[in-house]
């Protein structure tokens, strides 16, 4: 076990190839479609089903997406193939950007880079910009190349060109298409059996059908929302930078070091500190929408246990209420 910096002391245990023990799903009685998998403290991951929901079906996972780029990054830093501290004009040579040597790729991945949401004002004027396929650093360039409205790492600004960025820094780093670098950086250490990227539309036979359309995933915007999984993968990759060797402690203390903190934002998703008795428990804490796609994880280091929940019916309160009834039933507390 080691002991890393999280803003607290959090004892962690230590990386394990072993399989998880796991439980066939159980059905309980629910309007809203969900799937949700729960990880006990002795490793098993039990699967709870609402609704119409599949345990074995891909769902969306939204901005989670972002969470998992960050941590193929993160694997680069420790391979030292880059740097967080290394500005855009650095690592992404071909990138047009008015402020590429004022822009670090810790400032991308925190939402503090200051660029103009170029890709959602194009999809505001045209909703085809879905369908649009391109090299993620053409994508770059016309969606985010313009001069930055704050200096880069001033102010937190929640938008998708960061995301476009990202994987252009994954790309270039790598020399690889992004989906490779995943399964080989993240979804395969982790241990996910179904954790994918995908372009356009997922294939209908693994996947469930949303509530209400969902507009198709262009090529360029795999970090910012193109990745599906299922409960349980969602869960492992949440889980999973707390439990390998890949990433030092810098890695996982940027991963854990809120750097706006009324957002809780860290790099590529959130923590939040919980009450438990007289200690606070520091859980990473994510959300993703890709329209009736909602998901939302919670995972305690502390205790090695955590929460993932996914639906297609957009119901977001339903998956807030069962992650609250979760923290409360292991004595944490949320404040209202």
């Amino acid at each position: 076990m080691r002991l890393a910096a999280l803003g607290m002391s959090l004892l962690l245990g230590a990386c394990s190839n072993a399989a998880e023990p796991e439980v066939e799903p159980a059905h309980v009685p629910s309007d809203s479609a969900f799937v949700e998998t729960i990880r006990a403290a002795d490793g098993t991951m039990r699967t709870t089903k609402g609704g119409e929901g599949r345990a074995d079906a891909l769902y969306q996972i939204g901005s989670i997406s972002k969470y998992v780029c960050t941590l193929a990054i993160l694997d680069l830093q420790a391979e030292g193939r880059v740097s967080l501290d290394a500005t855009l004009a650095e690592v992404l040579p071909a990138y047009e950007g008015v402020a590429a040597d004022r822009i670090t790729v810790r400032d991308v991945l925190a939402n503090r880079s200051g660029l103009v949401d170029g890709v959602m004002m194009a999809f505001r004027a045209d909703p085809a910009t879905a369908d649009k396929r391109m090299p993620v650093m053409d994508a770059a360039n016309v969606y985010g190349a313009g001069d930055v409205t704050f200096e880069p790492g001033a102010e937190f600004d929640y938008m998708i060109t960061n995301w476009i960025l990202a994987q252009a820094i994954i790309e270039t780093v790598t020399g690889q298409p992004v989906e490779a670098v995943l399964q080989e950086r993240v979804f395969g250490p982790a241990g996910t059996r179904t954790a994918r990227s995908f372009v356009g539309k997922i294939d209908a036979a693994d996947t469930v059908e949303p509530a209400t359309p969902v507009p198709g995933m262009p090529d360029f915007l795999t970090c910012a929302g193109g990745i599906a999984a299922t409960s349980a993968d969602l869960l492992r990759l949440v889980r999973y930078p707390y439990h390998t060797e890949r990433l030092g402690e810098a890695e996982l203390g940027a991963l854990t070091t809120i750097l706006t903190e009324d957002e809780g934002y860290t790099l590529g998703g959130r923590v939040l500190s919980v009450p438990y008795g007289d200690s606070k428990h520091l859980l990473a804490w994510h959300t993703g929408s890709n329209g009736a796609f909602k998901s939302r994880t919670a995972y305690d280091p502390v205790t090695d246990t955590g929460i993932a929940i996914v639906t297609n019916d957009g119901d977001l309160d339903l998956l807030y209420d069962r992650t609250r009834a979760w923290i409360e039933e292991s004595g944490g507390r949320l404040d209202p």
